[in-house]
């Protein structure tokens, strides 16, 4: 089914949480939560849910099972996040204009919560970072798993070194989302690492028939897509950075893919022994008009003295 944008463009409107009014810089406020602050509704004290309308780009692309992460050298699992930067739609009626009215209203809020003149990690050239950690700290370990047992002490097993760690502080089950979470393989003693003491967390994707995109899936159908992400803003500040400086982050908490993105291809990875490609063009016309004659003083019998 084609995306009918200027549709959906008027029922985006009348959405309250749709982030393009400067009123919503009036109607939340950040307020201190994890490590660092929240930007909270004042009307519900939840969390603020904003909505945003992007084009998915290419660069940085990273909401795969593994998400960011690349190396331990670069940081542990635990840590990896998926991401993805929207950028301004491109032919979509009137989220194209609306994508620089959301912009401008995350740079307001930013300003408001920044204890520094950096601010980092959210906005960038006319871009807007998207991200979300993959894992989530548990609140016990799983028995289940390897590696449990010494990533977790507790003070009964302190005092009574020749006794077993409490079971009935651990959970009974590794869940089934972490167990068979589709890492690549070069990562699966990472993971193993990791998994008593985090589990993972699929991003919330949907695509256009409203149907749950498993992550194996996501960064495919992410690629150049239009797409509706739901999110949260946080804000932590680093004074013992080198500036001090802001991190802000806008937290997926869901997308709706909108329009399915055009995948590029590359002509030239054909079989090169198939034969030469052509670039189509219009020809010239056959009959080319003759060039207009240019006036001049001489040919209008005029001289100067």
């Amino acid at each position: 089914m084609v995306f009918d944008s200027t549709s959906y463009h008027h029922t985006m409107k009348e959405n309250p949480n749709y982030a393009i009014s400067p009123q919503i810089a009036q109607r939340a406020e950040w307020r201190p939560g994890g490590t660092g602050h929240i930007y909270m509704d004042k009307l519900t004290d939840d969390p603020y849910i904003g909505i945003a309308i992007v084009q998915v780009a290419d660069f940085r692309l990273q909401c795969s099972p593994s998400g960011s992460y690349q190396d331990p050298q670069y940081g542990t699992l635990d840590k990896a996040k998926f991401q993805f930067i929207g950028e301004r739609p491109r032919g979509a009626n009137g989220f194209d204009e609306d994508f620089m009215r959301t912009y401008s209203l995350l740079s307001n809020i930013q300003n408001l919560g920044a204890k520094s003149q950096y601010h980092k990690d959210m906005l960038n050239e006319n871009t807007i970072r998207f991200a979300k950690n993959i894992f989530e700290k548990r609140d016990v370990p799983v028995p289940d798993s390897p590696t449990s047992i010494k990533g977790a002490v507790y003070l009964e097993d302190l005092e009574n070194p020749r006794e077993a760690p409490s079971v009935s502080t651990l959970a009974t089950k590794m869940d089934t989302e972490t167990a068979h979470w589709p890492i690549k393989e070069d990562y699966i003693n990472d993971l193993e690492g990791i998994k008593a003491n985090y589990k993972a967390v699929p991003l919330r994707v949907y695509d256009t028939n409203d149907t749950f995109v498993e992550p194996v899936n996501v960064n495919k159908l992410l690629h150049n897509a239009l797409v509706e992400v739901h999110f949260t803003l946080h804000h932590t500040y680093l004074p013992k950075s080198t500036p001090p400086h802001d991190s802000f982050r806008a937290n997926i908490e869901q997308i709706l893919i909108l329009d399915s993105g055009k995948q590029k291809q590359n002509l030239y990875r054909s079989d090169p022994r198939a034969g030469p490609i052509r670039m189509h063009h219009s020809p010239p016309p056959t009959e080319l008009p003759p060039p207009k004659k240019m006036r001049t003083d001489e040919s209008r019998g005029e001289s100067k003295d």
